[in-house]
């Protein structure tokens, strides 16, 4: 005998089975728990990879500056050694130590150098243009 008030057969054996809507709650719940376990655990590992890439730019950015300021110094160094070298109580002193036989120059050792006026330029350099621009006609 059934003594149960209010409920039906069909209505009892639905909450045997697992509740019903209450029980596609739960599953419904359970994904969306897992979900967001699934979402921290991405951003949690994105943020890892994130920190450890700036770590790595940064002894990146660090290495580069090291090596500029060392460069710099370098060049600062061959500056100076330059500007010593090409001075001239260093070359007489260069001159002395190897004892070169220098002298004033022959006449015939000068030879004087004059630039082109413009016409010339003009002259040498227009031909040659004209020349190709007919070339070019004639090509067409």
């Amino acid at each position: 005998m059934n003594i149960q008030s209010g409920q039906s057969r069909a209505s009892s054996s639905s909450s045997a089975r697992g509740g019903g809507s209450r029980g596609w709650a739960k599953i419904w719940f359970a994904t969306k728990v897992a979900f967001f376990c699934i979402v921290a655990a991405a951003l949690f590992n994105v943020n890892i990879y994130l920190r450890q890439r700036i770590s790595e730019t940064d002894r990146s950015i660090r290495r580069i500056d090291r090596e500029i300021t060392d460069t710099n110094r370098e060049l600062e160094r061959l500056r100076a050694d330059y500007a010593e070298l090409t001075s001239w109580p260093h070359i007489r002193r260069r001159i002395a130590e190897l004892d070169l036989p220098l002298s004033a120059p022959r006449p015939g050792q000068i030879r004087e150098l004059r630039l082109p006026a413009q016409d010339e330029y003009r002259q040498i350099f227009g031909r040659r243009n004209r020349g190709s621009a007919d070339r070019m006609a004639k090509a067409k």
